[in-house]
């Protein structure tokens, strides 16, 4: 790309835009006069602009947006939706670059953009509704495909009960009129107060309705977000819970996006805290579909991250949306604590939040962390506590030779496979009533030149602890270390905490949580300390009740990760029902 310009091209066509060094390129050439072409993964218009600023860091964003309100012409998106034939056709959203739409840019107002889109004049500017509604009076399509591909389906079913052709529709059945506005015999329909019902039509398969939860955890799957790359996530979080009176605050560190926002002041405060980054997605083309494409296959929501976990995410918003709505004047606080930097080293995301928060002394009471810790179905497991990981690299020193010489030199892996034996062998300690015994695995051991005739000079061997509240850190080290002095090994070793155990013993959260699964599933949870480490180590610093809650792990990480459909309202459920009953309504 930095050589394009040679070539004097007249049209540029980027093939992906994924990072700020192509988006900047792109609007250098566009200063120059060129017409640059290029793509986007975004959900509509509106998302992709999202995703254009923030590639770049706040101190650039003034710059940036006089920039993009001068060079950006349009932005076109295009979904695929299903004609009754089982066919698809393309339905497209054009936002234009026009002299209202390029002064919101430049003023960095562009949640104000949707609104400006649907009230346009300009030609060939168009929301997805609009199209949607166009391909549905062609009957292209069905009203329920419209109605599921629409981004707000309250706009698409006003345009449709509000137009030529709806009144067509409705002529001479005034009484199951989809819209009843209340008014006897007067001068017009009065939109202070109505009841949409829009009737399926009959030719139609019945469908649920298009759960709001399903809804934003489509479009956060469609978000490329491969650690430690937050890929819109967090903006698109950040514009949900704005309207519901947080204070929304990155906290970046490192190159990695992180996300607090908080609603309220006082305490308790009630945090929700996750992670938008996934791991890679594999070979793609053992994928049954495209990972960043969300898909619906018998039930299940095909994506990478569906269920780690951005499942879980959505129902985060979804949960504090209908508890907001329900309880405007509730108790104490609510908090967001989003990361792009778990699924990675994990040195500059959640760890570096708490570190501000602790800096400033702003404390959780409670905190419900996002991770799938389910076994077989929603519910039936909560995470109370993790144990902890402590890892070494073993490095043993012999002395190298000839192996036909073995007086001469001196095998380390002779010498040190009687004290990896004892270490084996050797019960650390018995658990407790909350977390397994303590146990010691060796994970790589490397030595030798490659020659099959030389005794090596050292072996490395790595290792790890995951151990319980009933040992510390300190304790197994020196354990540890007593075992090789007295089998004489001369040996260097390196150690490293990964994570401290934690547990949250039976209280106020723990019993919210048993409860809204008991209210919302029938069934009675199990209480685990299973498992490998998650950012509930970091939180439980500042935090004295901190569990972990989500959908099933069977597929996480793998390949065709999915999760079901019908879990998704019911984990929303399941939050919503504890910040019920940890922050009771002040009325």
């Amino acid at each position: 790309m930095k050589n394009a310009m040679r070539q004097a091209p007249d049209c540029i066509l980027i093939g992906e835009i994924r990072d700020k060094e192509t988006m900047q390129a792109a609007i250098a050439y566009a200063q120059t006069g060129h017409l640059c072409l290029g793509t986007l993964h975004a959900n509509n218009s509106y998302h992709a602009l999202n995703r254009i600023i923030n590639f770049f860091p706040l101190e650039n964003r003034t710059s940036l947006n006089l920039d993009l309100s001068v060079t950006l012409k349009a932005i076109v998106s295009q979904r695929l939706v299903r004609k009754p034939d089982g066919k698809r056709i393309p339905t497209c959203e054009v936002l234009l670059n026009t002299r209202h739409v390029g002064e919101l840019i430049e003023r960095g107002e562009v949640q104000a953009i949707k609104e400006a889109m649907e009230q346009t004049m300009a030609p060939g500017s168009q929301t997805f509704e609009q199209d949607l509604f166009r391909l549905y009076k062609e009957t292209v399509i069905t009203l329920d495909e419209a109605l599921a591909n629409a981004d707000s389906p309250t706009n698409l079913s006003w345009l449709i009960n509000n137009s030529e052709f709806g009144n067509e529709k409705r002529e001479d059945k005034r009484a199951e009129s989809p819209l009843n506005f209340g008014s006897e015999g007067g001068s017009g329909p009065s939109f202070k107060e109505f009841t949409l019902s829009l009737p399926i039509p009959k030719k139609t398969k019945p469908k649920m309705p298009h759960d709001p939860t399903l809804g934003l955890t489509e479009q956060l799957i469609s978000c490329r977000s491969v650690t430690p790359e937050d890929g819109g996530c967090m903006p698109l979080i950040a514009e949900r819970l704005a309207p519901l009176g947080f204070t929304c605050e990155t906290i970046n560190r490192g190159g990695v996006t992180n996300l607090w926002a908080r609603r309220g002041t006082a305490t308790p405060l009630i945090c929700f805290a996750g992670h938008t980054d996934v791991v890679p997605t594999g070979p793609l083309d053992q994928w049954s579909s495209d990972p960043f494409v969300p898909s619906i296959r018998d039930g299940l929501l095909y994506g990478r991250g569906a269920a780690d976990m951005k499942a879980s995410l959505a129902a985060f918003v979804t949960a504090t949306e209908a508890f907001v709505a329900a309880h405007p004047k509730h108790t104490g606080s609510i908090a967001f604590l989003l990361t792009s930097d778990e699924e990675g080293d994990a040195t500059d995301g959640t760890v570096a939040v708490t570190e501000v928060l602790k800096a400033r002394g702003e404390q959780m009471d409670c905190c419900i962390v996002g991770e799938p810790t389910a076994v077989s179905t929603l519910g039936d497991t909560v995470k109370n506590g993790r144990r902890g990981s402590l890892s070494g690299k073993l490095t043993v020193k012999g002395i190298q030779g000839h192996i036909a010489y073995p007086h001469l030199a001196k095998n380390p892996i002779h010498m040190v496979a009687p004290a990896i034996a004892e270490l084996a062998s050797t019960v650390w300690d018995e658990g407790n009533a909350h977390f397994p015994p303590t146990t010691w695995q060796v994970s790589n051991i490397h030595a030798g030149t490659g020659a099959n005739n030389v005794i090596p000079g050292t072996v490395d061997i790595l290792f790890n602890f995951r151990f319980s509240t009933a040992s510390t850190a300190e304790g197994l080290k020196n354990r540890l270390e007593d075992t090789l002095k007295r089998h004489s090994v001369d040996y260097d070793i390196v150690w490293t905490l990964g994570a401290s155990p934690f547990l949250t013993a039976e209280g106020s959260l723990v019993d919210a949580a048993r409860s809204a699964i008991r209210d919302e599933l029938g069934i009675v949870t199990e209480l685990s300390t299973t498992g490998g480490t998650s950012d509930g180590r970091f939180i439980a610093q500042i935090c004295p009740q901190v569990i972990e809650i989500g959908p099933v792990n069977a597929s996480i990480h793998k390949i065709d990760e999915c999760v079901a459909v019908e879990a998704l309202p019911q984990l929303s459920g399941i939050y919503r029902r504890i910040l019920e009953k940890l922050l009771p309504s002040s009325i």
